[in-house]
């Protein structure tokens, strides 16, 4: 994670930026990439899922009953009957009425899917908006000695990188999977957004591969500190030392304050690698060179 030269706070006190959409770097992020947003296969899929559930309970008097005898006893119905509403579900007529119900409960799951749908779809650009607003992006790389990088993100060298543990608790979901999801760079438009939904999150142009980006997402709310900067608001998650392993200062980086850094971060209690990034002249590279501090 890039950093600028502004931010050498979190050697203090390391904490990550959770951006929010209108904060990031390019202006397209989260908009329409697709070419349309028809939820069809969606929706027969949870309308046969739903029917699908529909048979098994009205089908089967033991599952009904007890819903039933419930649904009666909220309305103040009294043990006598609810006793015959129990008769009468055991019974030829029960398996008749609950035949009928579950013909019209399937006759009816359609249509207000059908209506469902079509008011996503007519809002749907809200919908969207409604869900970006809640929802911040930590932005990473996997290229920690990019030129170009260095140059945008980290104040021309003057700034740092910090390698976090991938396998550390912030970057866990909560079955303990990996929540580091991949960035797609490709300028095509999917044919519709529901076949893809990541294309809303996940996917960039490629002008911007270079950044070859890994993401976080976390919901705005679930930051640990928020403070106002500029008019902005700034969501920033707390770091736990163990999860830094690697630290870059930067080519054009104050030396005084390198060794005054790498003692504020040890005593915070955080034990990473430190290096010190390099111009090559020869090989026109960036080299990351080992501090002995």
């Amino acid at each position: 994670k890039y950093f600028k030269s502004d931010r050498r706070a979190f050697f203090k006190k390391p904490q990550v930026r959770i951006a929010q959409k209108d904060v990031l770097n390019d202006k397209f992020e989260m908009t329409e990439r697709w070419k349309a947003a028809k939820a069809d296969g969606l929706k027969k899929l949870i309308v046969d899922r739903l029917n699908q559930g529909l048979r098994v309970m009205l089908l089967n008097a033991k599952v009904a009953l007890p819903i039933f005898k419930e649904e009666l006893s909220d309305m103040g119905g009294n043990p006598y009957q609810i006793a015959l509403l129990e008769e009468r579900i055991k019974g030829p007529e029960g398996k008749r009425m609950l035949d009928s119900l579950r013909k019209e409960a399937v006759r009816t799951s359609g249509m207000a899917a059908d209506a469902l749908f079509l008011k996503i779809e007519s809002r749907f650009q809200e919908v969207i908006d409604r869900v970006t607003s809640r929802i911040g992006v930590l932005s990473m790389t996997d290229d920690d000695l990019n030129e170009v990088m260095w140059a945008h993100y980290a104040s021309e060298g003057q700034g740092f990188a910090i390698g976090f543990d991938a396998q550390s608790g912030l970057f866990q979901s909560v079955n303990k999977k990996s929540a580091l999801k991949k960035v797609l760079y490709t300028d095509e438009r999917t044919e519709n957004f529901w076949r893809n939904p990541y294309f809303l999150f996940l996917v960039k142009a490629t002008r911007w591969d270079y950044e070859q980006e890994w993401r976080l997402f976390k919901e705005l709310d679930k930051c640990d500190e928020k403070q106002v900067h500029e008019g902005k608001a700034v969501h920033l998650c707390n770091i736990d030392p163990s999860c830094i392993k690697r630290v870059y200062f930067g080519y054009s980086y104050d030396q005084e304050q390198l060794v005054s850094d790498v003692a504020t971060l040890r005593a915070f209690g955080a034990t990473p690698e430190f290096y010190s990034v390099k111009v090559d002249l020869k090989t026109t590279t960036l080299q990351a060179v080992r501090c002995d501090v």
